[in-house]
């Protein structure tokens, strides 16, 4: 994928409202359900890879290792699956609507570079602000944002 500067791609902006970046902390009981969503959440950015333009758009090699990093992350929290309760139905759609908001925009540009821009930085704050499972500390999430192609 061509690496577009940011200011080329301003225009292209969109609000895909996260679910979990309304400006507020979630806390105890609520960070517990919403780190169960995890492995969905990983599932939907897996889901934005599916089409051809989408795979077509992405460097081989950077492409196959954001794939590899995705799926080996949903590998390890599946495996722990059986300790995990269930991602409770209104967060999973929730995530659901918001990758599909996603999913529509690219379709919409054409998959064009600077929609991959907006979606690369949209990614990176999401991925940054999704309660992860506590099992993964602030340190690890710091290490694994910075290996991913997405920045």
């Amino acid at each position: 994928m061509k690496i577009m500067p940011v200011l080329s791609c301003l225009q292209d902006r969109t609000d895909f409202r996260c679910p979990w970046k309304k400006g507020h902390t979630i806390q105890g009981k609520q960070r517990k359900e919403a780190t169960c969503c995890y492995s969905e959440m990983l599932r939907q950015v897996l889901q934005l890879f599916r089409p051809q333009a989408t795979r077509d758009a992405w460097p081989e090699r950077t492409l196959g290792r954001l794939l590899t990093s995705l799926l080996s992350g949903l590998e390890a929290l599946e495996g722990t699956a059986e300790q995990t309760p269930p991602c409770l139905p209104t967060l999973a759609m929730a995530i659901r609507t918001y990758f599909l908001r996603i999913s529509h925009y690219l379709e919409g540009k054409g998959y064009s570079p600077c929609s991959w821009e907006i979606v690369r930085a949209e990614m990176q704050v999401a991925l940054s602000t999704f309660p992860v499972p506590a099992e993964r500390t602030s340190r690890k999430r710091r290490s694994s944002m910075q290996e991913t192609p997405l920045r």
